[in-house]
């Protein structure tokens, strides 16, 4: 019978790693080099190794830090006008407009067809 098994592969992502199975634990470089990363951000592949998706890890860096890059320019404070002002106010105004304008209950057993 011939054996096609692969060498297995640890979750390390160092170059170490990936030419033969150490485990992590073992690993001489893991405890200073590899960082931790969540468990939401794994992907698993067919053949059983485990991949980070790196679209996912650059959009978690991005949103952690949005605040520390956030600045009030003229595009944000257009945003924030119509964000806080401008959309609540137009709602609030038609809100009054068409308050006792319309009927909007439905027809109830008992009620003539002709009031609808």
């Amino acid at each position: 019978m011939i054996s096609t098994s692969e060498p297995k592969r640890s979750i390390c992502s160092c170059s170490t790693c990936k030419s033969t199975y150490i485990p992590p634990i073992t690993h001489p470089s893991h405890q200073a080099n590899h960082l931790q990363r969540p468990a939401e951000y794994i992907i698993a592949k067919m053949g059983g190794h485990v991949d980070y998706d790196p679209a996912l890890l650059k959009w978690n860096e991005m949103h952690r830090n949005r605040t520390k890059f956030f600045r009030l320019n003229s595009r944000a404070a257009k945003l924030t006008f119509w964000m806080v002002v401008a959309i609540p106010a137009a709602t609030l105004g038609l809100s009054y407009w068409s308050e006792g304008r319309y009927e909007l209950k439905g027809k109830r057993r008992g009620d003539i067809i002709r009031e609808f």
